[in-house]
């Protein structure tokens, strides 16, 4: 994994430049960390506009404390919670390395990350994801599932596109 590559202590985006080109598979370098956090993380390559008029990736995810948490932050469906507990919404999903997947509210935002292009998997432990142009598709081996993307959001229900 990428923590053990050898500059895994040195600035990310050099030692991500120099990967590229000695010709580093792209899942190894999307588990760089998320943007800003210190934590391994992704996003995928579908974009939304922000309030500013700014372009961040629509779904950005973070492995931390056993869990991937990832945010969707332009979607169909209405927020859960909001307004409620310090401000905190529901745009957020969260599967852990065991146990079901959950939909929860957050008061902040996961953005940025290294992109996972569509047909690209990765790994965290026991948990694989896999993007593709309908969504991404995240399975632990314990049955939790989640399947996210701009239209729905599906929790611990096989679709298709369960990663290998």
């Amino acid at each position: 994994m990428f923590e053990a590559l050898p500059c895994a202590d040195m600035i990310k985006n050099s030692c991500i430049l120099f990967f590229l080109l000695i010709g580093v598979d792209a899942a190894m370098i999307a588990h760089a960390n998320a943007e800003g956090t210190g934590f391994p993380g992704f996003a995928m390559p579908s974009l939304t506009t922000t309030w500013n008029g700014e372009k961040e990736n629509n779904i950005a995810c973070v492995f931390y404390n056993k869990r991937l948490l990832c945010d969707v932050h332009d979607h169909a469906w209405k927020d859960w919670g909001m307004g409620q507990q310090w401000g905190s919404i529901g745009t957020r999903f969260m599967l852990p390395v065991q146990g079901l997947a959950q939909a929860i509210r957050s008061s902040d935002s996961i953005t940025g990350g290294n992109v996972l292009n569509y047909g690209d998997s990765i790994k965290f432990g026991p948990i694989a994801c896999k993007s593709e142009k309908i969504g991404l598709t995240c399975t632990n081996q314990s049955g939790g599932m989640m399947h996210l993307n701009r239209d729905f959001y599906m929790l611990n229900k096989p679709v298709n596109s369960i990663p290998k």
